[in-house]
Protein backbone atom coordinates (compact mmCIF):
# COMPACT_ATOMS: atom_id res chain seq x y z
CA UNK A 1 0.00 0.00 0.00
CA UNK A 2 1.45 3.35 -0.96
CA UNK A 3 -1.08 5.60 0.80
CA UNK A 4 -0.42 6.75 4.36
CA UNK A 5 -2.95 8.53 6.58
CA UNK A 6 -1.53 11.43 8.59
CA UNK A 7 -3.89 13.40 10.84
CA UNK A 8 -6.78 12.68 8.51
CA UNK A 9 -4.77 13.68 5.42
CA UNK A 10 -3.65 11.15 2.86
CA UNK A 11 -0.10 11.09 1.57
CA UNK A 12 1.46 8.84 -1.06
CA UNK A 13 4.70 7.32 0.17
CA UNK A 14 7.83 5.79 -1.30
CA UNK A 15 7.77 2.76 1.02
CA UNK A 16 6.07 0.29 -1.31
CA UNK A 17 7.53 -1.82 -4.10
CA UNK A 18 7.00 -0.22 -7.51
CA UNK A 19 4.03 -1.43 -9.54
CA UNK A 20 5.62 -2.05 -12.92
CA UNK A 21 2.24 -2.66 -14.58
CA UNK A 22 0.31 0.49 -13.65
CA UNK A 23 -0.28 2.55 -16.80
CA UNK A 24 -2.42 5.48 -15.66
CA UNK A 25 -2.95 7.17 -12.31
CA UNK A 26 -5.44 9.85 -11.23
CA UNK A 27 -4.52 11.44 -7.90
CA UNK A 28 -7.45 13.25 -6.36
CA UNK A 29 -7.69 12.13 -2.73
CA UNK A 30 -4.17 12.83 -1.49
CA UNK A 31 -2.54 16.08 -0.41
CA UNK A 32 1.10 15.34 -1.11
CA UNK A 33 3.15 13.03 -3.29
CA UNK A 34 6.29 12.09 -1.36
CA UNK A 35 9.78 11.59 -2.83
CA UNK A 36 10.21 8.62 -5.19
CA UNK A 37 6.55 7.54 -4.86
CA UNK A 38 6.34 6.46 -8.50
CA UNK A 39 9.99 5.52 -8.98
CA UNK A 40 10.37 2.55 -11.31
CA UNK A 41 6.65 2.45 -12.19
CA UNK A 42 7.98 1.89 -15.68
CA UNK A 43 4.67 1.22 -17.49
CA UNK A 44 3.12 4.47 -16.25
CA UNK A 45 2.26 6.61 -19.29
CA UNK A 46 -0.20 9.14 -17.88
CA UNK A 47 -0.59 10.89 -14.52
CA UNK A 48 -3.36 13.30 -13.54
CA UNK A 49 -2.34 15.19 -10.41
CA UNK A 50 -5.67 16.77 -9.53
CA UNK A 51 -5.89 16.84 -5.72
CA UNK A 52 -2.35 17.10 -4.36
CA UNK A 53 -1.06 20.51 -3.31
CA UNK A 54 2.59 19.44 -3.31
CA UNK A 55 4.78 17.09 -5.37
CA UNK A 56 8.02 16.32 -3.52
CA UNK A 57 11.53 15.75 -4.88
CA UNK A 58 11.82 13.13 -7.64
CA UNK A 59 8.23 11.85 -7.08
CA UNK A 60 8.04 10.37 -10.60
CA UNK A 61 11.73 9.45 -10.78
CA UNK A 62 12.44 7.60 -14.00
CA UNK A 63 16.14 6.94 -13.45
CA UNK A 64 16.95 3.24 -13.21
CA UNK A 65 19.54 3.45 -10.45
CA UNK A 66 17.85 1.05 -8.02
CA UNK A 67 19.45 -2.34 -8.57
CA UNK A 68 17.17 -3.99 -6.01
CA UNK A 69 14.19 -3.69 -8.36
CA UNK A 70 13.64 -6.83 -10.43
CA UNK A 71 11.85 -6.35 -13.75
CA UNK A 72 9.76 -9.17 -15.14
CA UNK A 73 9.97 -10.03 -18.85
CA UNK A 74 7.92 -7.82 -21.12
CA UNK A 75 7.94 -4.86 -18.73
CA UNK A 76 9.82 -1.69 -19.78
CA UNK A 77 12.89 -0.86 -17.72
CA UNK A 78 12.68 2.89 -18.30
CA UNK A 79 9.89 5.28 -17.37
CA UNK A 80 7.25 5.57 -20.11
CA UNK A 81 5.48 8.66 -18.69
CA UNK A 82 4.33 10.83 -21.61
CA UNK A 83 1.47 13.00 -20.32
CA UNK A 84 0.91 14.79 -17.01
CA UNK A 85 -2.01 16.96 -15.93
CA UNK A 86 -1.40 19.42 -13.09
CA UNK A 87 -4.59 20.37 -11.24
CA UNK A 88 -5.70 23.63 -9.68
CA UNK A 89 -4.84 22.56 -6.10
CA UNK A 90 -1.11 22.21 -6.80
CA UNK A 91 0.81 25.05 -5.15
CA UNK A 92 4.46 23.92 -5.23
CA UNK A 93 6.92 21.13 -5.99
CA UNK A 94 10.23 19.89 -4.74
CA UNK A 95 13.28 19.30 -6.93
CA UNK A 96 12.76 17.72 -10.36
CA UNK A 97 9.48 15.90 -9.74
CA UNK A 98 9.80 14.29 -13.21
CA UNK A 99 13.52 13.45 -13.19
CA UNK A 100 14.41 10.80 -15.74
CA UNK A 101 11.03 10.94 -17.51
CA UNK A 102 12.63 11.19 -20.93
CA UNK A 103 9.36 10.60 -22.81
CA UNK A 104 7.35 13.27 -21.00
CA UNK A 105 6.41 15.81 -23.68
CA UNK A 106 2.90 16.92 -22.66
CA UNK A 107 2.13 18.77 -19.42
CA UNK A 108 -1.40 20.15 -19.15
CA UNK A 109 -1.92 22.84 -16.51
CA UNK A 110 -5.55 23.25 -15.45
CA UNK A 111 -5.93 26.93 -14.63
CA UNK A 112 -3.33 26.76 -11.90
CA UNK A 113 -0.19 28.60 -10.85
CA UNK A 114 1.72 26.34 -13.23
CA UNK A 115 2.42 26.71 -16.92
CA UNK A 116 4.20 24.55 -19.48
CA UNK A 117 5.99 25.75 -22.58
CA UNK A 118 8.53 24.01 -24.83
CA UNK A 119 9.58 21.41 -22.27
CA UNK A 120 9.81 23.79 -19.30
CA UNK A 121 7.47 23.78 -16.30
CA UNK A 122 6.98 27.23 -14.73
CA UNK A 123 5.27 28.28 -11.49
CA UNK A 124 3.77 31.67 -10.66
CA UNK A 125 5.04 32.41 -7.14
CA UNK A 126 2.93 35.52 -6.68
CA UNK A 127 6.02 37.71 -6.80
CA UNK A 128 7.39 36.38 -10.09
CA UNK A 129 7.88 33.28 -12.17
CA UNK A 130 9.95 30.27 -11.13
CA UNK A 131 11.34 27.56 -13.37
CA UNK A 132 10.44 24.26 -11.75
CA UNK A 133 12.01 21.87 -14.22
CA UNK A 134 13.34 21.73 -17.74
CA UNK A 135 12.21 18.27 -18.83
CA UNK A 136 14.75 15.80 -20.12
CA UNK A 137 12.61 15.28 -23.21
CA UNK A 138 13.30 18.86 -24.30
CA UNK A 139 16.35 17.96 -26.35
CA UNK A 140 15.55 14.32 -26.99
CA UNK A 141 14.74 12.91 -30.40
CA UNK A 142 10.96 12.96 -30.60
CA UNK A 143 10.84 15.60 -27.87
CA UNK A 144 10.97 19.36 -28.22
CA UNK A 145 14.29 19.11 -30.08
CA UNK A 146 16.06 22.03 -28.44
CA UNK A 147 19.04 22.03 -26.11
CA UNK A 148 19.10 25.80 -25.72
CA UNK A 149 16.87 28.11 -23.69
CA UNK A 150 16.18 31.46 -25.28
CA UNK A 151 15.64 34.86 -23.65
CA UNK A 152 11.92 34.69 -24.37
CA UNK A 153 11.70 31.53 -22.23
CA UNK A 154 13.45 33.32 -19.37
CA UNK A 155 11.39 36.52 -19.58
CA UNK A 156 9.85 37.28 -16.19
CA UNK A 157 11.70 34.45 -14.43
CA UNK A 158 12.79 35.52 -10.95
CA UNK A 159 13.84 32.16 -9.47
CA UNK A 160 15.03 28.77 -10.67
CA UNK A 161 14.56 25.66 -8.54
CA UNK A 162 17.63 23.67 -7.58
CA UNK A 163 18.54 21.15 -10.32
CA UNK A 164 15.88 22.61 -12.67
CA UNK A 165 18.21 22.33 -15.68
CA UNK A 166 19.94 19.05 -14.78
CA UNK A 167 19.95 16.57 -17.68
CA UNK A 168 17.72 18.63 -19.96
Amino acid sequence: NNIKETSGESTLTEKSKPDTYIQRVVLNGVNEIEPYTFKNCTSLTEASIIGPIYIDDYAFDGLDDDESVQFESGVPTTMQLQTVTLGTNLTDTGKRPFRGCEKLTAVNCLDSDFAYNNGIIYRNTGSGTEIVECLESRGAVGGIGSYSVGPDELAGVTTIKEEAFADC
